[in-house]
C-alpha cells in the first residue's frame, strides 16, 4: 500500500490518499484505509445511512453536505466508485449528479452496497444512529444529569472534573449513554456490539465522541462552580451524574 500527497475535505480534516497508481484496493481495503485516515469517515457516514433510512430526522442541507464528504472520502481511499467518481471538492453534490445524469438514488445505492462491505450488525447500526441523532443525544445527555446513572466511567468522571477529553473512548461514551437508556432496547449497547464498533470503525468514532463530549459541556457549563461541584461529586464512590442538575 502506497500513500500519496496530503487530501484536504472541505476543512475538516487531512487525511492521505491511498496511492491507486498500481494495483486498486479491494472495497475491504478501500473502507478499511478510510477508517484509519480519515477521522470524518464515521461522522458523515452515520449521517448519510441513518437519514437516508430515516432513522433520524433528515435534515437536507446536513445530509447532503455529509453525502459528498463521506464520497470524497471514499475516493480519497481508492474505493470504486463509478457514478460520480470525478467529484470535486468545489462542487455540490447536485452539481456532480446533474454532470454524471445520476440521481442520489443512484448514489445510494452504490455506496450502500459498498458499505456494506462493513458487515455491521443492526445493533452497531442503531448505536450509530443514535451518536449522529443530535436532538436525541441532547435529550438523553440531559436525563443523565439529571438521573443517577452509575457507576460513570473514569475517563468520563476526568472529564467532567477537568475538562480533559483526551483519554474519552467510545466506549466511554456509550456506556454512559447505555446507562442512561438512550438506545431503548437492552440489546443495544452490549459490550460485544461496542466492541464490533470498535474493531470496525477504529479511531474514525472519535468525530462523535468529541461530539458527543460537546453536547455534555454544553450542559453542564464551560468551566467553574458546575465543574468544581462535579469534582466533589465523582470522588464518591460509584457516583453518577445525579444531583448536578435539578
Amino acid at each position: 500500500m502506497k500513500i500519496i500527497i496530503l487530501f484536504a475535505l472541505a476543512g475538516l480534516s487531512l487525511v492521505s490518499c491511498y496511492d491507486t497508481s498500481g494495483s486498486k484496493p479491494t472495497n475491504a481495503q478501500c473502507l478499511e484505509f478510510a477508517v484509519n485516515h480519515a477521522p470524518a469517515f464515521t461522522v458523515n457516514l452515520a449521517i448519510f445511512v441513518c437519514s437516508y433510512k430515516g432513522k433520524i430526522t433528515r435534515n437536507e442541507e446536513k445530509f447532503r453536505a455529509a453525502t459528498k464528504e463521506l464520497i470524497l472520502i471514499l475516493k480519497c481511499a481508492g474505493c470504486a466508485l463509478d457514478v460520480i467518481l470525478n467529484i470535486h471538492e468545489d462542487q455540490t453534490l447536485e452539481e456532480a449528479l446533474a454532470a454524471a445524469g445520476k440521481t442520489l438514488e443512484d448514489v445510494a445505492r452504490e455506496l450502500f452496497e459498498l458499505l456494506d462491505t462493513l458487515k455491521l450488525s443492526e445493533g452497531a447500526t442503531q448505536i450509530l444512529c443514535a451518536l449522529a441523532d443530535d436532538a436525541l443525544l441532547s435529550t438523553c445527555l440531559a436525563k443523565a444529569l439529571t438521573k443517577n446513572v452509575s457507576p460513570l466511567p473514569d475517563n468520563l468522571k476526568a472529564f467532567i472534573c477537568k475538562g480533559d477529553r483526551n483519554a474519552v473512548t467510545a466506549k466511554d461514551v456509550v456506556q454512559l449513554l447505555k446507562n442512561a437508556a438512550c438506545f431503548g432496547d437492552d440489546a443495544l449497547g452490549t459490550g460485544d456490539t461496542v466492541e464490533e464498533l470498535v474493531t470496525k470503525l477504529g479511531e474514525s468514532l472519535e468525530g462523535l465522541v468529541q461530539k458527543v463530549l460537546d453536547l455534555l459541556q454544553a450542559l453542564i457549563g464551560p468551566s467553574g462552580l458546575l465543574y468544581d461541584l462535579a469534582c466533589k461529586l465523582i470522588k464518591l464512590p460509584d457516583v453518577g451524574l445525579g444531583g448536578m442538575i435539578g
